[in-house]
């Protein structure tokens, strides 16, 4: 792969020195705040015609890029620092110089990362196109990153290093996350530019230690096992189909929504169905998602559905009621879908109720508020559904 060309020292000092911005210079965007952690950034890519608005006085900060963007900017940035002009007449698309031209540099071969032009762009392709446009006499290293949470260190996987190193990558958490799998924003991609073009404006960082996975769970099932005592132990064990002749407390792993990181499931031996609590690990941090009760006149708990939802079941005096979950992508919180709620009539005269925005907590036994009643029918059909 080419590198950069050299450049006059005049004009490298030019080009990569920390520039004053005018005070207007971000009041072209109107969804840009002066305030914004990016708004500096976006003012100077935007000088250095690295990269435009999206129309209408905007810059959709939080648009993602397409890989015919990312290659674009790595051209201008390219042409920039080397005070060269890309050509732009005469193309059928948009992109096409910008193909051509960064083809011609070095900067990537046509076709290097498919041919899907107006898909979305991935933060490690990102990254490749950007730190081979890094000008030459500036990648001096800053930080020693070579180990992240997600990305393992090789040949191919360098230049997301190399960009760590350089200060222009800082990651998403303390550990230096990367997801290299997910979209990147513009505002995101302003502030690389930023660093890429301007060393003054990179990072100087020490990541912390990443924590290990299996201490992770073992305080999921401590924290489980401290809100339900069972036989006076607070003793969790891993269950296994050989276990169900006592009344202990067990748990079991389960990646519910199939991002490779096991959840803690807890339960009791006489209902292995019947989970309790349900703690996930997010960022490396042991989050709790439901935990269920038992007492004398109240008893909620959860349950696994077919279609990948989690049912949280409640049986109270003269009600039972069921509401749907949908498993969190960031592993804050569970997602309401639907809620039912079966009032006990003494004379078989059973009520039923739905709404798809309420749980139970707010349920109004009087006024059945926000909610609205369906036929026992439909609630049996959703009961095998789920089951």
């Amino acid at each position: 792969m080419k590198k950069i060309l050299g450049v006059p020292s005049l004009v490298i000092a030019l080009v990569l020195s920390m520039v004053i911005l005018p005070a207007n210079a971000i009041a072209a965007f109107s969804d840009v705040s002066p305030s914004a952690w990016y708004a500096n950034d976006v003012a100077s890519v935007q000088q250095y015609g690295i990269i435009n608005g999206t129309g209408n006085g905007k810059f959709s900060p939080n648009g993602t890029l397409t890989l015919a963007q990312a290659i674009t900017m790595a051209a201008r940035t390219y042409a920039h620092i080397n005070c060269e002009t890309i050509p732009t007449e005469g193309d059928s698309t948009w992109y096409a110089p910008y193909l051509r031209y960064a083809d011609e540099k070095g900067i990537c071969a046509m076709g290097e990362f498919g041919g899907n032009y107006n898909g979305e762009c991935s933060r490690f392709t990102m990254a490749l196109l950007f730190e081979r446009v890094v000008p030459q006499g500036t990648d001096i290293t800053r930080n020693e990153i070579y180990s992240l949470p997600d990305v393992l260190y090789t040949t191919y996987t360098y230049p997301v290093f190399h960009l760590y190193q350089l200060g222009v990558l800082t990651g998403s958490d303390k550990y230096g996350t990367f997801n290299p799998d997910k979209n990147i924003t513009r505002a995101e991609t302003a502030a690389i530019l930023h660093r890429v073009l301007e060393p003054a404006a990179r990072k100087t960082f020490v990541l912390a230690e990443i924590p290990d996975i299996d201490s992770l769970y073992e305080e999921a099932i401590d924290d489980a096992c401290y809100e339900f005592y069972y036989n006076d132990e607070m003793t969790a064990h891993y269950i296994t189909s050989e276990m169900f002749d006592g009344g202990d407390l067990y748990y079991y792993l389960d990646d519910i929504d199939g991002n490779g990181i096991d959840e803690v499931l807890l339960v009791f031996e006489y209902w292995p169905e019947q989970i309790y609590a349900i703690y996930t690990i997010h960022n490396y941090q042991v989050e709790c998602l439901g935990k269920g009760y038992i007492t004398d006149r109240y008893d909620q708990y959860y349950t696994l559905c077919q279609d990948g939802r989690i049912a949280r079941w409640s049986f109270g005096v003269g009600y039972e009621a069921m509401e749907l979950y949908q498993f969190p992508k960031n592993g804050s919180a569970l997602k309401l879908t639907d809620s039912f709620i079966c009032e006990y009539n003494w004379y078989g005269n059973d009520s039923y109720w739905y709404s798809n925005k309420k749980s139970l907590d707010s349920f109004d036994f009087e006024t059945h508020a926000g909610y609205q009643a369906i036929s026992p029918t439909y609630y049996n059909s959703v009961l095998e559904s789920i089951s």
